[in-house]
């Protein structure tokens, strides 16, 4: 009996030739142990692993999209870094206070370990509901600007939950905050509005800070594309690419350099 071969990753399309060449290279790698490569197209491979299961030997095949795996990759170890850094600021708060700050740490390290599940294809510890609470969500993530030389102001219309997991809705706006916060390196001022509009969630940060000329702001969602010392580039392009997958909408208006910046997002609702 030949090999099994398990395809892990996105599933492509391939002609009987090229499966029946997969399945030879399986059974080599099989039976000499090694791992072996097989080109599909110029641009697409698959990656054949043998490895030992209760069942006996079996071929594991993992079909690569590199450029898109770098991608998602980085920005996901960039979201576990800022996930931390808000805990970070939570446990500093539990310094100062003997309530809230603790829990509120809680609950983001719990976020963080979701996204590392994610990061590793495990299950997520959630009750799978592709929904989340706007306002309570967004109250938790808000804890970047607890520092005093930071304002926030909350302009809050009741709304139904928005239509994506809590974790995809976490990626979004932690970043969207972490922008606003970057932003204003003195401090500032930070509003947060929610309110419904055209049968879904319309949500908008808006921060006093350094502002984009128009050439930024066409071109500051697309991936390593930044202008900060540290930064990676890759926030936007993930909130961006996370809206599109929801059917929701990104826009990002600024008057200029020193005018500050409004991101908006509109979502759709439960």
């Amino acid at each position: 009996m030949g090999p099994t071969a398990k395809m892990v990753g996105t599933d492509f399309t391939v002609d009987q030739e090229t499966t029946q060449r997969i399945w030879d290279e399986a059974q080599q790698s099989m039976y000499e142990g090694g791992v072996r490569v097989v080109g599909l197209d110029g641009e697409r491979s698959v990656e054949l692993f043998p490895i030992e299961t209760g069942e006996g030997p079996r071929v594991v095949a993992v079909f690569n999209e590199e450029d898109l795996s770098r991608l998602t990759l980085a920005a996901l170890v960039h979201d576990t870094i800022n996930l931390l850094a808000i805990a970070q600021g939570h446990l500093d708060l539990q310094c100062q206070e003997d309530s809230g700050p603790l829990a509120e740490a809680m609950w983001t390290l719990a976020r963080v370990e979701n996204l590392v599940r994610k990061l590793g294809s495990w299950p997520r510890k959630e009750d799978g509901e592709a929904a989340t609470a706007v306002a309570e969500t967004l109250h938790h993530l808000s804890s970047v600007f607890s520092l005093d030389h930071y304002r926030l102001k909350w302009d809050l219309v009741p709304v139904p939950k928005a239509c994506l997991p809590i974790d995809d809705f976490i990626e979004v706006f932690q970043n969207l905050l972490f922008n606003a916060k970057e932003a204003m390196p003195d401090g500032g001022l930070v509003t947060i509005a929610v309110y419904p509009a055209d049968s879904g969630i319309h949500i908008s940060i808006t921060d006093s800070g350094v502002g984009m000329d128009s050439d930024t702001k066409n071109r500051c969602a697309l991936p390593y594309t930044t202008s900060k010392s540290q930064g990676r580039g890759l926030g936007l392009y993930r909130a961006r690419q996370l809206m599109e997958q929801y059917q929701g909408r990104m826009t990002i208006q600024s008057a200029g350099p020193g005018q500050g910046t409004t991101v908006s997002v509109w979502l759709p609702s439960v």
